[in-house]
């Protein structure tokens, strides 16, 4: 213990930073800014509009406080973006610092996979990995930007810090199972990258070191107990955190797969394994998957070559499964089946631990074809990114114009006292998005499409920033609001937008209608649930 203080004590950051610096090559820093300046660019539009997602409107206004993650046991979710910018979502620089983590993360997986030391092989690899149509999952959110894409970095750097600790080392320990506890801590999907790229360094191992199983298990045993620590440490800060009542044990990000299920899972998980190879969603289109699925038989054809196929071929699949690990924990098969979010930490690397693995592969033809279809990929996720932004703002501008005229008309209503702290119920969501974008997809995405910029059951923190002083009350929600008489009677005679009875106003309450589903569940939940 007295080491370990010592140690502590002696920590200096900024020499150890400064030392793996004047350590680190120039290869690396072209994979590093050849990420970064690509993804800066391709979002530059994003970042000069400033586009925000529904969850961001309280956010934008208030700042992220420290603890707003502790509700779902992300107690680290918000340290980067508070240390960075004090938790505020700032214009240009939000998108920067997050794609700053996200590529510094991508060019430390290239040196753990240890690519071709060249700067074609991590230049192409950099660009294949950042470019994809899975980060708009992210880009949606601004609140998320920073707080998620540079776990990455995290993660890997964690790995690296392992696959180097031989012997036992305190320190090289201790760093290890921090990093991966505050990543858990931040967004636990990141399960599903650590699977996928510690099984991928295997196979890599395996297929050119040479290495059978009882060398893999000594060289990497402690990546294997620092992973497991790390993992027993974070379950024991959320009974910390549910025993100080922090937690919201029914949210569904808490919610774990008993093992009594695990059977069922198991199967839904060798369904989605082949699954997840074609199935497409809004901007994730056919042509990308089929770019995808090109780059997989590829890599497969160079592990069909190796002298250890049965483990080589067993480790695939290990990846892919790997990528799926969220989805076999979780009880919201609906949150997490198919959902670039999640898909985002497992899948997408999967693809790219193919290309990784044909990268160190001697046959050239194969590599060519790997490099023209990661080219191809490129471009086709270029051309998504661009179009999401068109169809995102298209949609942003105009659920804005709906809201200023719906604004426009209880602020004109006899009864509406600005004065007053009125509740806001709103009876459906007019998600705009979805008219702007025309390819035929399998799966609907929230994030990527269907939701509006304001979410429906919330609304009113949205109201107050078009008003000179609050007077919606946020802390009332849709679901919480207990109706009476005089709301009754309104809601049995509204009619839905653009009808003129579509918006009411009581002595405490507003009443909007946007499309005939919402007024139903309006209906039900206030007319038929409160009788």
């Amino acid at each position: 213990m007295k080491n370990l203080y010592q140690k502590i004590c002696q920590f200096d950051l900024s020499a150890i930073i400064r030392r793996h610096y004047q350590k680190t090559d120039g290869v690396f820093w072209c994979a590093f800014f050849a990420a970064f300046i690509a993804l800066n660019l391709i979002f530059l539009y994003h970042g000069v509009q400033f586009l925000f997602g529904d969850h961001d409107w309280r956010y934008l206004k208030n700042g992220i406080p420290l603890g707003a993650g502790l509700f779902e046991g992300r107690f680290a979710q918000f340290l980067a973006i508070n240390i960075l910018s004090r938790g505020e979502i700032l214009p240009i620089i939000n998108n920067v610092l997050g794609f700053a983590g996200f590529s510094l993360g991508i060019a430390l997986l290239a040196r753990y996979w240890q690519l071709p030391h060249n700067r074609q092989s991590y230049i192409l690899f950099a660009l294949f990995a950042a470019i994809t149509p899975y980060i708009l999952a992210f880009m949606y959110f601004a609140f998320l930007i920073i707080p998620v894409l540079s776990w990455n970095a995290v993660i890997i750097g964690a790995l690296i810090i392992s696959e180097k600790e031989k012997t036992f080392s305190l320190t090289k320990s201790f760093a290890a199972i921090l990093l991966i506890t505050l990543a858990l801590g931040g967004y636990p999907p990141v399960i599903n990258l650590i699977g996928v790229a510690l099984i991928t360094r295997w196979l890599i191992a395996t297929l050119y070191e040479k290495k059978d199983i009882k060398k893999l298990i000594k060289d990497y045993r402690w990546s294997i107990i620092n992973i497991i620590i790390a993992g027993v440490l974070y379950k024991l800060i959320l009974i910390l955190l549910s025993a100080t009542k922090q937690l919201n044990p029914n949210y569904y990000n808490l919610q774990t797969v008993p093992i009594s299920q695990w059977g069922d899972h198991f199967l839904l998980i060798l369904k989605d394994f082949f699954l997840q190879f074609s199935a497409t969603l809004p901007f994730i289109t056919a042509p990308y998957k089929c770019a995808l699925i090109i780059m997989t038989i590829i890599g497969l054809t160079v592990i069909w070559q190796s002298k250890k196929r049965l483990l080589s071929l067993l480790l695939f699949f290990g990846i892919f499964l790997a990528g799926l690990s969220t989805l076999f924990l979780s009880t919201s098969i609906k949150e997490t089946e198919f959902s670039p979010r999640i898909d985002f930490f497992g899948f997408m690397y999967g693809i790219t631990a193919m290309y990784a693995l044909i990268s160190h592969t001697k046959i050239q033809s194969l590599k060519n074809l790997a490099n023209i279809v990661a080219i191809s990929s490129i471009f086709i996720s270029t051309h998504a990114l661009f179009e999401a932004q068109k169809v995102w703002h298209l949609g942003f501008i105009n659920e804005m114009l709906l809201y200023k005229r719906v604004l426009k008309r209880f602020e004109q209503s006899p009864l509406f006292n600005s004065y007053n702290r009125y509740i806001v119920v709103q009876g459906g969501s007019p998600a705009f998005r979805e008219r702007y974008y025309h390819d035929a997809y399998q799966y609907q995405s929230d994030d990527l499409l269907k939701v509006s910029y304001v979410p429906s059951m919330a609304s009113g923190v949205m109201w107050n920033y078009y008003a000179p002083h609050d007077y919606i009350d946020q802390t009332s929600y849709v679901y919480t609001f207990t109706a009476k008489d005089d709301f009754k009677e309104a809601l049995r005679t509204t009619d839905f937008w653009p009808h003129a009875n579509s918006v009411k106003v009581g002595g405490y309450w507003i009443l909007l209608t946007f499309n005939e589903t919402g007024l139903n569940n309006l209906r039900k939940r206030y007319l038929e649930n409160q009788q």
